[in-house]
């Protein structure tokens, strides 16, 4: 059996000129329990990121949506 566990992190960005999302994804890089468990350097990657948008309720705030993809390595089990 072979275990592949990832998961996704969606989320906007109410600052894209400053790039939060990288600042972001650096904090998770960087945070010591995914820093150990992680391993691969392409484990977290930046996956999507969409064009500038306005939220509707307030047309002044502009966000980006961007998307994490985190995957821990596998691990093969011989039982």
């Amino acid at each position: 059996a072979v275990e592949q566990i990832g998961f996704q992190v969606e989320a906007r960005d109410w600052n894209p000129v400053t790039q939060n999302y990288n600042k972001y994804k650096d904090a998770i890089a960087t945070f010591p329990y995914f820093k150990t468990n992680l391993g691969k350097t392409d484990s977290l990657r930046l996956t999507s990121l969409s064009k500038p948008s306005f939220d509707p309720a307030d047309p002044a705030r502009p966000f980006v949506m961007f998307t994490l993809e985190i995957h821990y390595p596998e691990i093969r089990r011989n039982e």
